[in-house]
């Protein structure tokens, strides 16, 4: 069902994540034992049940923001486009209280951190327990592409997370700088019986 907005600091440069607040309504959604969330600009190629079936003591996992490389602390620097999380109003009441309370001048002020992950970032920093750092193959920053080049498995990988330049825009600019990732998004509409976007068609 719909959620209502959640108001949350930004910074120059990072407006565009405003909305990305809204997203920890997820630890409110009490009427379920687990929930698993994916970005709207992320597909899943794999079977991520087992992400559902995390133990009780995680009430939040997810992968390293690992962009073109995998980060040195990926347990401060992780992504939230792919989370599994226990919802429980108690955790959700912290949460809210912390982001009213959220300074980003004692952050890094990276791109990323006037948003609900660098929030969560922050939160996991100074409590980290029951945090699960998931495999990074549970998402799979397309950027990985551009960094491995023929080393790149998209068969490794159970979600891509395509950030950045969308395959769906006009001419799918990224398409020449990402045709496996990007190519794999267009070719899974096919499967699924959708016309072609972005002026592309499917192989």
């Amino acid at each position: 069902r719909p959620v209502a907005l959640i108001a949350g600091p930004t910074f120059d440069g990072s407006e565009r994540f405003r909305h990305t607040y809204a997203k920890l309504h997820v630890f409110n959604q009490t009427a379920y034992a687990r929930i698993v969330f994916v970005d709207a600009d992320a597909f899943v190629l794999r079977d991520v049940a087992a992400l559902f079936l995390l133990g009780d003591a995680w009430w939040l996992a997810a992968a390293p923001d690992h962009g073109m490389k995998l980060q040195r602390d990926p347990a401060r620097r992780f992504n939230t486009g792919v989370v599994s999380a226990r919802p429980d109003a108690t955790r959700f009441a912290t949460l809210m209280r912390r982001l009213a309370a959220h300074d980003l001048r004692k952050t890094g002020g990276g791109r990323a951190e006037g948003s609900d992950q660098g929030f969560l970032q922050a939160y996991v920093a100074e409590d980290p327990a029951g945090f699960l750092l998931l495999p990074h193959s549970y998402n799979v920053l397309k950027r990985r592409e551009k960094s491995l080049k023929d080393k790149f498995r998209l068969e490794d990988a159970f979600v891509v997370h395509l950030v950045g330049g969308k395959p769906w825009e006009p001419g799918d600019p990224g398409s020449v700088e990402y045709p496996v990732t990007h190519g794999a998004w267009h070719a899974a509409r096919k499967r699924c019986g959708l016309g072609a976007v972005g002026g592309l068609t499917a192989t």
